[in-house]
């Protein structure tokens, strides 16, 4: 069966080939996405610096805005306030730096729902974060993909 062995090894070189080119082609495509990430580095730059500031600004004022009802408590060394039942509750804010993450995930509109805002606010608060990162993500998104073309 000769012929069997060399139809196999035609079979394989054939695949070789094939995949030569699937490569080629990524390639291509990855050369496309360097040149275009390097046009548009200022913008992306810009949009690195515009989530920083968003996440500085909006952490803060979350954390302010969700301590106007709440008190320190220096026995459990943190911020309570008053839960709907009547009982008190630590906020989901207890620092400015632990509130940096839900400065991220609501610009990035992610999400995930482990801190919410509780007061009125807050709520503003969220709601101004959520519109600045849509706007913060989509000028230098437009801008990148602009020099796609």
């Amino acid at each position: 069966a000769p012929g069997g062995v060399q139809g196999f090894l035609r079979s394989i070189r054939m695949v070789r080939v094939v995949r030569v080119f699937k490569v080629s082609k990524v390639c291509e495509s990855l050369q496309i996405v360097a040149i275009t990430l390097s046009i548009s580095t200022h913008a992306l730059l810009l949009l690195m610096f515009l989530l920083l500031m968003g996440v500085l600004s909006f952490s803060t004022f979350v954390f302010y805005a969700e301590q106007s009802d709440a008190w320190f408590s220096i026995e459990e060394q943190a911020w309570l306030r008053f839960g709907a039942d009547g009982t008190t509750e630590e906020t989901g804010f207890q620092s400015i730096p632990s509130c940096f993450w839900w400065a991220i995930v609501t610009m990035c509109t992610v999400g995930y729902g482990d801190r919410i805002p509780q007061t009125i606010p807050g709520r503003l608060v969220g709601t101004a974060t959520m519109l600045s990162g849509v706007l913060a993500v989509a000028l230098p998104t437009m801008l990148v993909g602009s020099h796609l073309q």
